[in-house]
């Protein structure tokens, strides 16, 4: 196997980095991103590369020859203003699909969009029916109907749809959710429980591996959220409160907590820092479920447990020292 990673450096691709390793040893593997891997063993399968720049870019596709390919580069924050903000998830997705058609070696193509092409609320009847939350999730559903329309795609090709991702190198967690709970500020809502779709990211790799050994016919064209089964969400929260502080998280009653957030609102907007406004509290109480029965049908269930997901990604949080070590 010859497998050619786009976006390997980043928090999900460092982890899908490491399940090649483990899984197919013997797999050559190229990893194009603008940045440095996160760990040092990754290194020498990086080259630093623009995928919008479609020569230089092209010219190492090509000549790595691959076998197999994952799509992973992407903008994926929710700060763009307009569309063009994200050119790089649908015009880059155009150069990676023109790179792989010339190499003409690529048996299956991965391509990682997100759970945002479809707000929270009814499930979609099928896979091109798209609610978006908002334009990053505007631009995936542009990139997914790219590769749907595509009638010369090479080999086989596969749409994977990864939920609330969660785990070590999470960009923003360590320095928001998890630093709240680790402080003992974290309050619980109160009231009925709130389903969420999670993810531990150990399992979205070992997922998107699976999709490479599983029968042509169960994958290709197929449309799959990668994350662990809906839950509530206070499963979640426990685990990580009883790891980092001993205690479970407070339960609060959601009109204490709606009135903190118009409060966090104000704070925020005065250019100072609060734990929680209204999208957050909006987040924390409202239900996003997925349909994972097709995954866990096609590719089984996941890798890991929700308790050794929370263990592995504690013993990262401490592994960055200052409060974490306290």
């Amino acid at each position: 196997m010859r497998i050619f990673v786009t976006g390997g450096s980043g928090f999900i691709g460092t982890h899908v980095i490491a399940e090649i390793l483990d899984r197919f040893p013997g797999a050559r593997i190229l990893n194009v991103d603008l940045e440095k891997p996160k760990l040092a063993e990754h290194v020498s399968y990086w080259r630093q590369g623009d995928l919008m720049e479609w020569s230089s870019f092209a010219g190492e596709v090509i000549q790595f020859c691959p076998t197999h390919a994952i799509h992973m580069a992407a903008r994926t924050d929710s700060d763009g203003v307009t569309l063009d903000d994200y050119k790089l998830n649908i015009i880059g997705c155009e150069h990676f699909m023109k790179a792989i058609k010339a190499a003409n070696s690529v048996k299956r193509t991965i391509y990682y969009s997100t759970q945002y092409v479809v707000r929270a609320g009814k499930l979609p009847a099928q896979d091109r029916e798209y609610r978006p939350v908002n334009l990053y999730g505007e631009s995936k559903s542009r990139m997914e109907e790219l590769i749907r329309s595509d009638v010369n795609h090479p080999g086989i090709w596969t749409i994977v749809r990864p939920t609330n991702i969660w785990g070590p190198w999470h960009p923003r967690y360590a320095k928001e959710f998890w630093l709240v709970v680790k402080k003992g500020h974290y309050m619980h809502p109160g009231g009925a429980p709130v389903m969420r779709a999670y993810g531990y990211v150990g399992n979205v790799a070992a997922y998107t591996l699976r999709i490479f050994d599983a029968p042509d016919e169960i994958v290709s064209g197929k449309t799959f959220y990668l994350g662990d089964p809906a839950d509530d969400i206070r499963k979640w929260v426990t685990a990580f409160s009883l790891s980092l502080t001993g205690s479970k998280p407070i339960s609060v009653p959601r009109f204490i907590l709606r009135a903190l957030a118009l409060a966090g609102d104000a704070v925020r907007a005065a250019g100072m820092p609060f734990p929680l406004f209204t999208s957050r509290y909006k987040s924390m109480t409202q239900d996003y479920l997925v349909d994972m029965a097709p995954t866990i049908s096609a590719l089984g269930v996941g890798k890991y447990s929700l308790e050794e997901g929370v263990e592995e990604t504690v013993k990262w949080l401490k592994s960055l020292g200052g409060i974490w070590l306290d």
